[in-house]
């Protein structure tokens, strides 16, 4: 019995972090490619996901980005607020996550002000930041940790302080 409890452990964190790749990868297509959200949120769609929270986070940033596509407001809407929804429940069942601070970032710093989804920026930014400084391996994937400070560095509007530790940081990526 504890063998088959510790294979299939083994299994659903294989799985996990296979769909983590897939996810991060997917999410640094999102401009290149309007169909890379909905794509993201299909293959988060099981139920077993909502057990991760960073799994949820990105299935949220995948609704959220996916409104775009959507050509009736309405819809925009909708989807825009369920992704809301997931990415604040992610944070819930873990608020210090810095992965989980820069999905919420990369929605907010794109949401229209009319959302009203902005106010946690500089907390976000500030948290990812300090992170990375603290841990230039945080995500375990040099590739992705790249792109994470390019994205830092040209979207989040860093203080002039967090931009010289940013490019210190792309320095040594």
């Amino acid at each position: 019995m504890m063998v088959f409890l510790l294979s299939f452990l083994m299994y659903f964190q294989s799985q996990n972090s296979d769909l983590l790749r897939d996810a991060r990868t997917l999410f640094f297509e999102f401009e290149e490619n309007k169909s890379a959200p909905e794509n993201l949120f299909k293959l988060l769609a099981a139920e077993e996901i909502m057990k991760s929270p960073v799994l949820t986070a990105y299935k949220g940033v995948a609704r959220a980005s996916s409104a775009d596509a959507a050509f009736n407001p309405a819809t925009k809407l909708s989807r825009f607020n369920e992704g809301k929804n997931l990415i604040e429940k992610a944070l819930k069942l873990n608020p210090t996550d810095p992965e989980i601070r820069l999905l919420r970032l990369s929605v907010q710093v794109g949401a229209p002000i009319f959302l009203n989804y902005r106010a946690n920026i500089e907390e976000d930014r500030n948290l990812v930041i300090e992170s990375l400084s603290k841990n230039r391996d945080l995500f375990n994937d040099k590739v992705f940790t790249k792109k994470v400070l390019i994205f830092l560095q040209d979207r989040t509007k860093p203080s002039d302080k967090q931009m010289i530790i940013l490019k210190e940081l792309l320095q040594r990526a």
